[in-house]
């Protein structure tokens, strides 16, 4: 690839990150660098999407997702972009973490391990 190209693809991702109308400019400017966009999806601010990879119909990416592969349908969020629901779960998970921790002390230290 050349330097001149290159630079346009950095130029317009870099746009596309910003640029406010999530179906309209944005979408315009990801598909002007290679990104295959299909019909009736949304793309949330400060997006990441590496070239050359394509979205399927009727999907939404929430705010600041990564998108490193094909995807299709529903709703995406997360750095690299899960199902939502999954994202939502893993966020669960991450809260709990603290109560699981003081749990496994509290074991431990009713066996003697710590």
């Amino acid at each position: 690839m050349s330097l001149l190209h290159d630079l346009k693809i950095r130029i317009l991702q870099a746009l596309a990150q910003f640029a406010p109308g999530a179906t309209g400019v944005r979408v315009a400017l990801h598909r002007w660098r290679g990104v295959r966009i299909g019909q009736r999806v949304l793309i949330g601010g400060q997006t990441g999407i590496i070239g050359h990879v394509e979205i399927g119909d009727d999907t939404a990416i929430g705010a600041q997702s990564g998108i490193s592969k094909n995807i299709s349908g529903g709703a995406w969020w997360a750095s690299p972009a899960v199902p939502l629901a999954e994202a939502k779960q893993q966020m669960a998970w991450v809260r709990r973490l603290g109560k699981f921790f003081a749990r496994v002390k509290e074991i431990e230290k009713k066996l003697g391990l710590s």
